[in-house]
């Protein structure tokens, strides 16, 4: 699956198990959590070559505060030859959940994305 959702209400355990998965990843991985200025930062200077190009697991936490993002995710995530998993995490509504598949590439999320709900 080329994108992940773990989506959920506040303080069910969402965070953990993204960072679980990253540390469990045997390959190259990479996380942000966007919640603080810094992780948004370091996510939004990824250069979209490096995504596109890219190997491994990258985990993105918080991921409904920066909506904006998922426009560089759609091309990685249509491409046949990637080799980037994406793992998000963060607050869930359904127009969110919807929005962000949408944006970050799944033209039919329910055949092409793993949905991972937290409740």
């Amino acid at each position: 699956m080329p994108v992940v959702a773990l989506l959920g209400a506040r303080q069910v355990g969402k965070t953990t198990p993204a960072r679980q998965a990253g540390a469990a990843w045997t390959g190259p991985s990479a996380g942000f959590g966007l919640e603080v200025t810094a992780g948004r930062r370091a996510f939004g200077a990824v250069p979209r070559l490096l995504l596109r190009d890219g190997e491994g697991l990258v985990v993105i936490d918080e991921v409904q505060l920066v909506p904006q993002q998922f426009e560089g995710m759609r091309p990685v995530s249509d491409d046949p030859k990637r080799r980037i998993v994406f793992l998000l995490s963060g607050g869930a509504s359904l127009d969110f959940g919807q929005r962000c598949l949408r944006n970050a590439g799944e033209k039919d999320p329910v055949d092409r994305c793993q949905w991972l709900l937290a409740t």
